[in-house]
Protein backbone atom coordinates (compact mmCIF):
# COMPACT_ATOMS: atom_id res chain seq x y z
CA UNK A 1 0.00 0.00 0.00
CA UNK A 2 2.79 2.54 0.68
CA UNK A 3 4.77 1.88 -2.15
CA UNK A 4 1.60 2.51 -4.21
CA UNK A 5 1.00 5.70 -2.50
CA UNK A 6 4.71 6.79 -3.33
CA UNK A 7 4.65 5.46 -7.06
CA UNK A 8 1.07 7.39 -7.35
CA UNK A 9 2.68 10.54 -5.94
CA UNK A 10 5.74 10.38 -8.53
CA UNK A 11 3.00 10.07 -11.48
CA UNK A 12 1.29 13.30 -9.64
CA UNK A 13 4.23 15.13 -9.63
CA UNK A 14 4.86 15.05 -13.50
CA UNK A 15 0.72 15.51 -13.69
CA UNK A 16 -0.47 18.21 -11.51
CA UNK A 17 0.62 22.03 -10.70
CA UNK A 18 3.00 22.16 -7.76
CA UNK A 19 0.82 23.66 -5.22
CA UNK A 20 -1.59 20.90 -5.50
CA UNK A 21 0.93 17.97 -5.80
CA UNK A 22 1.50 19.48 -2.46
CA UNK A 23 -1.45 19.09 -1.36
CA UNK A 24 -1.67 15.62 -2.33
CA UNK A 25 1.43 14.73 -1.51
CA UNK A 26 0.92 16.27 2.32
CA UNK A 27 -2.64 14.44 2.81
CA UNK A 28 -1.28 10.54 1.24
CA UNK A 29 1.61 11.07 3.83
CA UNK A 30 -0.71 11.86 6.84
CA UNK A 31 -2.57 8.61 5.66
CA UNK A 32 0.53 6.50 5.11
CA UNK A 33 1.74 7.55 8.39
CA UNK A 34 -1.74 5.99 9.98
CA UNK A 35 -1.11 2.64 7.95
CA UNK A 36 2.35 2.82 10.11
CA UNK A 37 0.94 3.67 13.02
CA UNK A 38 -1.66 1.08 13.17
CA UNK A 39 0.80 -1.62 11.97
CA UNK A 40 -1.47 -2.27 8.36
CA UNK A 41 1.03 -0.38 5.88
CA UNK A 42 2.20 -4.11 4.90
CA UNK A 43 -1.21 -4.64 3.36
CA UNK A 44 -1.23 -4.86 -0.45
CA UNK A 45 -3.46 -2.22 -1.87
CA UNK A 46 -6.27 -4.74 -2.67
CA UNK A 47 -6.21 -5.38 1.00
CA UNK A 48 -6.94 -2.20 2.14
CA UNK A 49 -10.62 -2.29 3.30
CA UNK A 50 -13.66 0.50 3.64
CA UNK A 51 -13.08 0.23 7.10
CA UNK A 52 -9.14 1.16 7.18
CA UNK A 53 -9.90 3.98 5.24
CA UNK A 54 -12.98 5.60 7.53
CA UNK A 55 -11.13 4.95 10.69
CA UNK A 56 -8.49 7.27 9.25
CA UNK A 57 -10.40 9.96 8.97
CA UNK A 58 -13.04 9.80 11.47
CA UNK A 59 -10.12 9.44 14.44
CA UNK A 60 -8.13 12.63 13.05
CA UNK A 61 -11.55 14.23 12.84
CA UNK A 62 -11.81 13.27 16.37
CA UNK A 63 -8.00 13.94 17.56
CA UNK A 64 -7.02 16.76 15.29
CA UNK A 65 -10.57 18.80 15.16
CA UNK A 66 -11.13 18.46 11.76
CA UNK A 67 -14.14 20.08 10.20
CA UNK A 68 -16.64 18.05 7.51
CA UNK A 69 -14.65 19.83 4.67
CA UNK A 70 -11.30 18.91 5.84
CA UNK A 71 -12.33 15.63 6.19
CA UNK A 72 -13.89 15.19 2.89
CA UNK A 73 -10.76 17.03 1.17
CA UNK A 74 -8.50 14.18 2.68
CA UNK A 75 -11.33 10.92 1.40
CA UNK A 76 -10.99 12.73 -1.82
CA UNK A 77 -7.26 12.67 -1.68
CA UNK A 78 -7.51 8.85 -1.43
CA UNK A 79 -10.27 8.28 -3.80
CA UNK A 80 -8.33 9.75 -6.36
CA UNK A 81 -5.36 7.45 -5.69
CA UNK A 82 -6.90 4.43 -5.55
CA UNK A 83 -9.15 5.73 -8.77
CA UNK A 84 -5.44 6.45 -10.39
CA UNK A 85 -5.01 2.18 -9.95
CA UNK A 86 -7.92 1.34 -11.22
CA UNK A 87 -8.07 3.28 -14.35
CA UNK A 88 -4.78 3.01 -15.17
CA UNK A 89 -3.19 -0.33 -13.54
CA UNK A 90 -4.27 -4.03 -14.59
CA UNK A 91 -4.22 -6.67 -11.54
CA UNK A 92 -3.94 -3.91 -8.34
CA UNK A 93 -7.74 -3.14 -7.22
CA UNK A 94 -11.04 -4.07 -8.47
CA UNK A 95 -13.08 -1.16 -6.63
CA UNK A 96 -12.52 2.24 -5.07
CA UNK A 97 -13.29 1.05 -1.73
CA UNK A 98 -13.16 4.40 -0.70
CA UNK A 99 -16.16 5.96 -3.44
CA UNK A 100 -18.43 4.03 -1.17
CA UNK A 101 -17.54 6.50 2.20
CA UNK A 102 -20.21 9.08 2.65
CA UNK A 103 -18.88 12.05 2.48
CA UNK A 104 -20.86 14.71 5.34
CA UNK A 105 -22.57 17.54 4.87
CA UNK A 106 -20.57 20.65 4.20
CA UNK A 107 -22.59 24.21 4.77
CA UNK A 108 -21.76 27.12 2.05
CA UNK A 109 -20.53 30.20 3.45
CA UNK A 110 -21.57 31.91 0.06
CA UNK A 111 -19.81 35.00 -1.96
CA UNK A 112 -19.32 37.85 0.57
CA UNK A 113 -19.37 41.17 -1.05
CA UNK A 114 -18.15 44.97 0.46
CA UNK A 115 -21.22 46.82 1.48
CA UNK A 116 -20.80 50.07 -0.04
CA UNK A 117 -19.48 51.60 2.64
CA UNK A 118 -16.51 49.72 3.80
CA UNK A 119 -15.91 49.70 -0.30
CA UNK A 120 -15.21 53.34 -0.47
CA UNK A 121 -13.30 53.33 2.73
CA UNK A 122 -11.07 50.26 1.24
CA UNK A 123 -10.78 51.56 -1.84
CA UNK A 124 -9.61 55.15 -0.15
CA UNK A 125 -7.15 52.97 2.24
CA UNK A 126 -5.93 50.75 -0.73
CA UNK A 127 -4.90 54.29 -3.25
CA UNK A 128 -3.32 55.76 -0.30
CA UNK A 129 -1.13 53.16 1.61
CA UNK A 130 -0.46 50.43 -1.17
CA UNK A 131 -1.30 51.65 -4.92
CA UNK A 132 -0.43 48.67 -6.47
CA UNK A 133 -2.47 46.56 -4.32
CA UNK A 134 -5.14 48.92 -5.63
CA UNK A 135 -4.33 48.50 -8.91
CA UNK A 136 -4.89 44.71 -8.73
CA UNK A 137 -8.00 45.16 -6.57
CA UNK A 138 -9.38 47.30 -9.63
CA UNK A 139 -8.28 44.78 -12.27
CA UNK A 140 -10.27 42.07 -10.11
CA UNK A 141 -13.12 44.29 -10.04
CA UNK A 142 -13.20 44.98 -13.77
CA UNK A 143 -12.47 41.94 -15.16
CA UNK A 144 -14.32 39.63 -12.65
CA UNK A 145 -10.88 37.37 -12.51
CA UNK A 146 -9.89 35.24 -10.15
CA UNK A 147 -7.24 36.55 -8.41
CA UNK A 148 -4.72 34.05 -8.00
CA UNK A 149 -5.51 31.21 -10.26
CA UNK A 150 -6.18 33.94 -13.42
CA UNK A 151 -5.37 37.47 -12.98
CA UNK A 152 -1.88 36.51 -11.06
CA UNK A 153 -0.90 34.91 -14.74
CA UNK A 154 -2.01 37.78 -17.07
CA UNK A 155 0.53 38.38 -19.54
CA UNK A 156 0.37 41.88 -21.84
CA UNK A 157 -0.33 39.78 -24.66
CA UNK A 158 -3.65 38.53 -23.11
CA UNK A 159 -4.89 42.03 -23.59
CA UNK A 160 -6.48 42.83 -27.16
CA UNK A 161 -7.37 46.82 -27.08
CA UNK A 162 -8.23 46.41 -30.48
CA UNK A 163 -10.60 44.13 -29.78
CA UNK A 164 -10.84 45.11 -26.02
CA UNK A 165 -11.22 41.38 -24.96
CA UNK A 166 -8.77 39.88 -21.91
CA UNK A 167 -7.76 36.67 -23.19
CA UNK A 168 -8.29 33.94 -20.43
CA UNK A 169 -5.88 30.69 -21.04
CA UNK A 170 -7.58 27.61 -20.76
CA UNK A 171 -4.40 26.57 -18.67
CA UNK A 172 -5.17 28.86 -16.39
CA UNK A 173 -9.11 29.58 -16.50
CA UNK A 174 -11.61 27.23 -14.24
CA UNK A 175 -13.60 25.40 -17.32
CA UNK A 176 -10.34 24.56 -19.06
CA UNK A 177 -11.73 26.41 -21.67
CA UNK A 178 -10.22 29.41 -23.46
CA UNK A 179 -12.54 32.47 -22.49
CA UNK A 180 -12.49 36.32 -23.32
CA UNK A 181 -13.61 39.00 -20.99
CA UNK A 182 -14.86 42.81 -22.34
CA UNK A 183 -13.07 45.46 -21.04
CA UNK A 184 -15.56 48.03 -20.79
CA UNK A 185 -14.70 51.94 -21.44
CA UNK A 186 -13.59 52.45 -17.87
CA UNK A 187 -11.41 49.39 -17.02
CA UNK A 188 -9.69 50.23 -20.98
CA UNK A 189 -8.94 53.79 -19.36
CA UNK A 190 -7.26 51.79 -16.64
CA UNK A 191 -5.35 49.43 -18.82
CA UNK A 192 -3.91 52.56 -20.82
CA UNK A 193 -2.57 54.29 -18.40
CA UNK A 194 -0.50 51.55 -17.38
CA UNK A 195 1.56 52.10 -20.63
CA UNK A 196 1.70 47.99 -21.29
CA UNK A 197 3.25 48.77 -24.80
CA UNK A 198 6.64 49.58 -23.12
CA UNK A 199 7.44 46.21 -22.08
CA UNK A 200 7.67 42.99 -23.54
CA UNK A 201 4.37 41.52 -24.66
CA UNK A 202 5.38 38.03 -23.09
CA UNK A 203 5.41 39.92 -20.04
CA UNK A 204 2.96 39.20 -16.68
CA UNK A 205 1.40 41.95 -15.74
CA UNK A 206 1.64 41.65 -11.96
CA UNK A 207 4.73 41.11 -10.49
CA UNK A 208 6.69 41.18 -7.11
CA UNK A 209 8.60 44.24 -8.69
CA UNK A 210 5.70 46.48 -9.42
CA UNK A 211 6.49 46.49 -13.28
CA UNK A 212 5.90 43.86 -15.63
CA UNK A 213 8.38 41.16 -16.10
CA UNK A 214 9.06 37.38 -16.95
CA UNK A 215 8.06 35.85 -14.12
CA UNK A 216 4.75 36.46 -12.17
CA UNK A 217 4.24 37.69 -8.29
CA UNK A 218 3.81 33.99 -6.48
CA UNK A 219 0.21 32.71 -5.60
CA UNK A 220 -0.87 34.71 -2.08
CA UNK A 221 1.31 37.50 -2.78
CA UNK A 222 -1.40 40.12 -3.06
CA UNK A 223 -3.20 38.21 -0.62
CA UNK A 224 -0.71 38.59 2.18
CA UNK A 225 -0.27 42.47 1.49
CA UNK A 226 -4.00 42.75 1.50
CA UNK A 227 -4.33 41.33 5.24
CA UNK A 228 -2.96 44.07 7.40
CA UNK A 229 -5.28 46.58 5.40
CA UNK A 230 -8.11 44.44 6.21
CA UNK A 231 -7.19 44.18 9.89
CA UNK A 232 -6.43 48.32 10.15
CA UNK A 233 -10.00 49.10 8.64
CA UNK A 234 -11.74 45.88 10.71
CA UNK A 235 -13.01 43.88 7.54
CA UNK A 236 -14.19 40.58 8.43
CA UNK A 237 -12.33 37.09 7.62
CA UNK A 238 -15.18 36.39 4.95
CA UNK A 239 -14.29 39.42 2.42
CA UNK A 240 -11.17 38.79 0.38
CA UNK A 241 -9.88 39.88 -2.65
CA UNK A 242 -12.50 37.89 -4.39
CA UNK A 243 -15.13 40.32 -2.84
CA UNK A 244 -13.86 42.83 -5.42
CA UNK A 245 -15.26 40.33 -7.80
CA UNK A 246 -18.74 39.74 -5.90
CA UNK A 247 -19.04 43.55 -5.53
CA UNK A 248 -18.73 44.48 -9.14
CA UNK A 249 -21.44 42.05 -10.40
CA UNK A 250 -23.76 43.53 -7.40
CA UNK A 251 -23.01 46.83 -8.67
CA UNK A 252 -24.06 45.77 -12.19
CA UNK A 253 -27.25 44.53 -11.12
CA UNK A 254 -28.00 48.00 -9.12
CA UNK A 255 -26.91 49.79 -12.17
CA UNK A 256 -29.49 47.87 -14.19
CA UNK A 257 -27.33 45.77 -16.49
CA UNK A 258 -28.72 43.14 -18.34
CA UNK A 259 -28.21 39.65 -17.60
CA UNK A 260 -26.64 38.27 -20.58
CA UNK A 261 -24.12 41.07 -20.44
CA UNK A 262 -23.09 40.07 -16.60
CA UNK A 263 -22.95 36.44 -17.82
CA UNK A 264 -19.88 37.60 -20.24
CA UNK A 265 -18.36 38.95 -17.66
CA UNK A 266 -18.42 36.37 -14.90
CA UNK A 267 -18.45 33.40 -17.71
CA UNK A 268 -21.38 31.64 -15.89
CA UNK A 269 -22.37 29.04 -18.37
CA UNK A 270 -26.10 29.23 -18.20
CA UNK A 271 -28.10 31.85 -16.68
CA UNK A 272 -29.54 29.83 -14.01
CA UNK A 273 -25.69 29.62 -12.65
CA UNK A 274 -25.55 33.67 -12.83
CA UNK A 275 -29.20 33.60 -10.25
CA UNK A 276 -27.14 31.18 -8.04
CA UNK A 277 -24.08 32.72 -8.08
CA UNK A 278 -26.15 35.58 -7.49
CA UNK A 279 -28.20 34.53 -4.98
CA UNK A 280 -25.53 33.11 -3.02
CA UNK A 281 -25.41 37.00 -2.32
CA UNK A 282 -28.81 37.64 -0.93
CA UNK A 283 -29.67 39.23 -4.71
CA UNK A 284 -33.50 38.07 -5.87
CA UNK A 285 -33.98 38.73 -9.10
CA UNK A 286 -37.08 38.37 -10.60
CA UNK A 287 -40.84 40.27 -10.16
CA UNK A 288 -41.46 42.49 -8.21
CA UNK A 289 -43.04 41.06 -4.54
CA UNK A 290 -45.56 42.87 -2.45
CA UNK A 291 -47.77 41.30 -0.08
CA UNK A 292 -50.49 42.48 1.51
CA UNK A 293 -50.18 41.99 5.79
CA UNK A 294 -53.21 42.95 7.93
CA UNK A 295 -52.14 45.32 10.55
CA UNK A 296 -51.98 43.60 14.44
Amino acid sequence: MCRCIDEYLEFAKTSLKTNTYKVYEDRLNIFKGYLLDEGIDHKRIDQISKDNIFNFVTSYKVNRGWENKTYNHYLQAINTFLQFFMDNKDGYIAENVCAKIKRPEVYKKGNTPFNNVIFRDLLDCLKDQDPYLYQFSRFIYYSCMRPDAELRLLRICDIDLYRRVILVPSENSKKKKTQYIPIDDEFLEIIMEMNLDWFNKTDYVFTTSGMPEPKPAYESYFRKRFIPLKKSLGINNGETLYSFKHTRCIHLVEDGEKLHNIIKLTRHKTLAELMDYLKDMGVILGDEIKFKSRSI
